[in-house]
């Protein structure tokens, strides 16, 4: 999901466009970036987002015949944000999500159990305090994964626990 947000709808949709290109994907895989429903900071939060990737996933998987079970939702700055709502919020429909420069607002990681949830955040970015918050939220990630090994899937940073440590671990 692209970054934006409080700025006009052509500021908007440049950063929409200026998706494209920026990331490599695998040979065969399919890469959708919605155009964020709003022109506001809270870009991704409008709750009838989640019947808009709701019926993304689905076209995909009925028409395009995607595994259901390799879904990934990634996002940076207000994608990011976007990533840390939908997340919790969608944790059945990913097999992964990735958040990049985002803010958890008042997001807590409770609704990430089962889902390996990346946060990757550098150490100077300051704007927002998002480096603050983001060890924050990977606290209470590794509080979570404390109580219940064998539930939430975390990594903070991309540098505390991988994914590939728990495969097969998602129930």
């Amino acid at each position: 999901m692209h970054g934006g947000g409080q700025g006009t709808e052509e500021e908007n949709d440049l950063n929409w466009k200026g998706y494209y290109g920026r990331y490599e994907f695998p040979p065969g895989s399919i890469n959708v970036a919605p155009r964020a429903p709003a022109n506001t900071w809270d870009m991704w939060h409008v709750k009838w987002v989640d019947d808009l990737f709701d019926r993304l996933i689905a076209d995909y998987v009925m028409q395009r015949g995607v595994d259901p079970s390799r879904v990934y939702l990634i996002g940076y700055s207000a994608g990011g944000d976007g990533v840390y709502e939908l997340a919790p919020r969608l944790s059945d429909r990913f097999a992964a999500a990735g958040m990049c420069a985002g803010h958890p607002n008042q997001v807590t990681p409770e609704g990430l159990r089962n889902l390996p949830f990346f946060l990757f955040m550098g150490g100077a970015d300051d704007a927002y305090h998002r480096n603050t918050v983001v060890r924050e939220f990977s606290a209470k990630m590794d509080a979570l994964q404390a109580d219940d090994a064998e539930g939430l899937l975390a990594s903070a940073n991309g540098l505390s626990r991988s994914a590939a440590q728990h495969a097969g671990a998602r129930s």
